[in-house]
């Protein structure tokens, strides 16, 4: 008998010590891996695409091409959980300069143990790059979640 409690008393410490690596180690990292800035003049097909999605009331024109900039943001985001992130998205913190956003309009969702490459593209008048947050959002056990990173 006592040879019996002595196991299970093992067995016990041993499932606590693995569920407590599991939590500890678990979890949702965010990483800022890079920002690429082009002309529009460079993309003109893109520029062209974003002039007409705004249709007449548009504020722009194709000589305003070499007056704007697309910003774009590359985000990794690493899921160490046991669980699918569902609904992942990314946004922006916008300036009074910035004129459109581009970008995927679709659901991602990362599996258990994967990572991500999501980018997230603005098109602005800025001269310079302004201070911005960029934030990620998503869904794990039913809960929303995100990280907030302050970019350049």
């Amino acid at each position: 008998m006592k040879t019996v409690t002595i196991i299970l008393g093992l067995l016990f410490a041993a499932c606590v010590t693995v569920a407590a690596v599991v939590l500890l180690t678990s979890g949702v990292t965010v990483t800022m891996t890079g920002i690429t800035a082009r002309s529009a003049s460079e993309d003109p097909e893109l520029f062209a695409q974003v002039l007409a999605g705004m249709g007449e009331n548009a504020d722009l024109s194709q000589e305003d091409i070499t007056d704007c900039t697309f910003y774009t943001w590359h985000v990794e985001v690493n899921n160490n959980t046991f669980v699918r992130l569902e609904m992942v998205e990314t946004a922006i913190e916008t300036v009074v300069q910035d004129i459109s956003f581009i970008g995927e309009r679709k659901e991602i969702n990362i599996d258990p143990h994967s990572k991500a490459e999501l980018t997230i593209t603005i098109l602005t008048r800025a001269v310079d790059h302004p201070k911005r947050n960029l934030t990620v959002s998503w869904y794990l056990w039913g809960k929303a979640d995100r990280r907030v990173i302050p970019v350049q």
